[in-house]
């Protein structure tokens, strides 16, 4: 297991809170309700590349928002932008993390 070094950014958007480990290609995870970025600890580092765990608005240090997919997917994307999380992303979620990631790929996907 990887050891996940948490960060917070600053978006235009408010704080979110994510933790990251490796190098290479970038697996964002995006967790269900109920639950929080840990919700993927156990799988750190088995992915390979760069893994990246997002606490999604309301969750760990993000700040609240309005309780719609579209806005917590616009916060995912915002977060991506203020720490540089930029290219080819593979996406993925679990439960309320997979509304989200399609949100993502919808409203700001390439």
């Amino acid at each position: 297991m990887a050891i996940l070094e948490e960060s917070v950014v600053e978006t235009p958007l408010g704080t979110v809170s994510y933790a990251a480990a490796g190098e290479g290609p970038i697996t964002v995870a995006l967790h269900s309700l109920l639950t929080d970025r840990g919700a993927f600890d156990a799988v750190a580092g088995s992915l390979g590349g760069r893994f990246v765990t997002v606490d999604l608005p309301g969750f760990g240090r993000t700040d609240p928002a309005q309780p719609d997919i579209d806005d917590y997917a616009h916060r995912v994307a915002a977060a991506f932008e203020s720490a540089g999380i930029d290219g080819d992303v593979t996406l993925i979620g679990n439960g309320l993390g997979a509304f989200v990631a399609l949100g993502v790929a919808i409203h700001h996907g390439d």
